[in-house]
């Protein structure tokens, strides 16, 4: 199941989250193997997004 990075987005949004409190969280949330995807990349892992959202 691949996971749309605005379920990961929102919980970042306005929030000052460490990475490493975002991997946890999110991996807690979708589990250690969900990917995600975006709408011009798809099966994204974890740390891939973070870093991809930090970029917008």
């Amino acid at each position: 199941m691949s996971i749309h990075r605005h379920a990961v987005l929102h919980r970042m949004n306005k929030n000052n989250y460490t990475e490493s409190y975002l991997l946890e969280t999110i991996n807690t949330k979708f589990s250690n193997n969900a990917t995600f995807q975006a709408c011009s990349q798809s099966n994204i892992k974890t740390k891939q997004l973070i870093d991809f959202l930090n970029k917008e």
